[in-house]
């Protein structure tokens, strides 16, 4: 079955690579509709976030709620519907 992206889909890339004992994942999204832009910065101002919180005597905990503070911190607009 072939799937070809549409301008109102939002697609998530995701995937893995082990290669001689070392891993690296990686995702990224990507959306071509204007209205998903703001929901692409806050997940990603959410990422670097979390990134920039992560230390060797930080708590996941601390770490997830630094990263739900500033995803919260955005009003998207989705349909006409704000989140």
């Amino acid at each position: 079955m072939t799937k070809f992206l549409e301008y109102g889909d939002v697609c998530k890339l995701d995937f893995g690579t082990h290669y001689k004992g070392f891993l690296i994942d990686s995702a990224f999204t990507i959306a071509f509709d204007p209205q998903y832009e703001m929901l692409l910065k806050a997940t990603q101002d959410a990422t670097e976030t979390g990134i920039r919180t992560a230390g060797v005597d930080v708590r996941l905990c601390d770490i997830g709620e630094a990263i739900q503070e500033a995803m919260e911190s955005y009003e998207v607009e989705i349909n006409g519907k704000t989140h």
